[in-house]
């Protein structure tokens, strides 16, 4: 049971590594609560902390010069 759950999370971290939509959001989201839950942590008190959390952003240090040619827009 380890080794599927932790397939279903090994090819989703695939697709997302390279941009694909999730495919089964359910499945990959059981997988992790399934996970969660060994650890013995809860999926919506883990996904409460997650959504409450503030990113604080690092400026950038080096200055905007010509060469940079490709914006990251």
């Amino acid at each position: 049971m380890f080794n599927d759950t932790m397939r279903v999370i090994k090819e989703t971290r695939k697709e997302l590594f390279h941009s694909n939509p999730i495919k089964d959001r359910k499945k990959i989201v059981d997988a992790c609560e399934r996970i969660l839950n060994g650890l013995q942590f809860h999926l919506g008190d883990y996904d409460h902390d997650v959504g409450i959390a503030q990113y604080v952003r690092v400026p950038a240090t080096v200055a905007g010069a010509q060469r940079h040619v490709i914006p990251a827009r």
